[in-house]
């Protein structure tokens, strides 16, 4: 009977000890407490609990696995937190807290709810914009594992970061911003466990992106430079902007000239005579490869006749302007002065229905004379709209 009795305590033991080793519940009266992860690192995770009070001292082991039902592997401590090392980036875990009254952890005493625990996400990769409008930005990354939604930041400075958007999916749209804006983002991916604690990668890759451009305000000749027939166009410069593009349309608004600049002007040689022009630029950046541009400027309207001669007649009293005709030019204006620069004064408008020659005797009240020399200018106007719009070139020549 004694002998009986030594089997029974034996198996008991034995039995009992295999369903500590595989993390099983032991029945123990007593649980654990607030059991909650408190770091998460690529291949660790730290975990605190409650003490429990019992004697002079209480030993504890942290049982874990890859299931809730497989707590295979564990860790010993005396204190009321500890370290599980050697794990799976990105990967959920399962623990359970065993307390026990003595060293070798054969008297347990209580023991805590399985809880799930995480080691951190890998970080993002591939993050590039891939879309952009007046007041947003679109980005798409790379998924990662074990991540089930992702949080977008702003990048504020070092520790110093807003979050701006949230995605469950591997694409987000930024809202809210400043056309002409350049931002500096990141996304970090994310998951829960035990429905309420969140885990995030713990890396970073910041992106700079860029909104669609403003509009660029103001467009004009810059320089006409007449032996060459090169016109330079020139406009302002539209901030974050990668680079413009240049359009230039005759009269009935066929494209005659398309052009891309990093710069604020763009030089057209040869450049389109005896024909009414208007041009226009926008600003645009790059994203993902493609052009996004910003709105059109205005137009400015600019015409140049391939002949402009002015005739003086042998009594000197009278002198002759005469143009090739402008295509879509709706009327010519004559101007004359004594002064190279400045001194102009109106002559006459004259219709593009009539001929293209003018004489005249007087600038103002004034008749011409005789040993000085005149300088006549030929302004080009054209109706845009019920507007008169005047060419920003005009042909100049001189007579003596």
């Amino acid at each position: 009977m004694k002998r009986s009795f030594k089997m029974i305590v034996m198996m008991l033991a034995l039995t009992f000890g295999a369903l500590i080793f595989n993390g099983a519940s032991s029945q123990a009266a007593v649980s654990i407490t607030n059991v909650k992860q408190t770091k998460a690192s690529s291949d660790y995770v730290e975990l605190q609990w409650d003490a429990v009070f019992y004697g002079d001292r209480v030993y504890y082991r942290v049982y874990y696995g890859s299931s809730a039902d497989s707590l295979t592997g564990y860790s010993d401590t005396s204190s009321t937190d500890e370290t599980l090392y050697h794990l799976t980036e990105g990967s959920t875990y399962y623990a359970r807290v065993v307390a026990f009254a003595d060293y070798k952890r054969q008297t347990p005493i209580a023991e805590s709810e399985v809880i799930q625990v995480s080691t951190s996400l890998k970080e993002v990769t591939n993050t590039k914009q891939t879309g952009a409008t007046a007041n947003s930005v679109t980005l798409t990354w790379d998924a990662v594992a074990g991540a089930t939604a992702y949080e977008i930041y702003r990048y504020d400075g070092w520790r110093n970061h807003t979050q701006v958007g949230s995605s469950v999916g591997t694409t987000a749209t930024i809202s809210g911003l400043n056309a002409a804006s350049k931002v500096q983002l990141f996304v970090i991916p994310t998951k829960v466990i035990n429905g309420t604690t969140k885990i995030s990668g713990t890396d970073i890759n910041t992106i700079y992106a860029k909104t669609a451009p403003s509009k660029v305000q103001y467009i004009a000749i810059k320089n006409f430079w007449y032996y060459l027939n090169d016109a330079q166009f020139g406009w302002n410069a539209v901030q974050n902007a990668d680079g413009y593009q240049l359009q230039v349309k005759n009269y009935k608004g066929k494209n005659l000239y398309n052009g891309y600049t990093s710069s604020t002007y763009q030089d057209i040689t040869p450049f389109f005579k005896n024909v009414f022009t208007k041009a226009r630029a926008r600003a645009y950046v790059q994203v993902n490869g493609q052009r996004v541009f910003g709105p059109w400027s205005g137009f400015t309207y600019t015409a140049s006749s391939s002949s402009v001669k002015v005739i003086r007649s042998a009594s000197k009293k009278k002198i002759t302007v005469k143009w090739k005709k402008i295509k879509g030019a709706t009327s010519y204006t004559i101007y004359a002065s004594t002064k190279q620069n400045s001194g102009f004064k109106k002559i006459k408008t004259i219709s593009a229905k009539k001929k293209s020659s003018y004489t005249f005797k007087k600038i103002g009240k004034k008749k011409l004379k005789k040993n000085k020399r005149y300088y006549v200018r030929v302004s080009y106007n054209t109706k845009v709209g019920k507007k008169t719009v005047k060419s920003k070139i005009e042909a100049v020549a001189s007579v003596y």
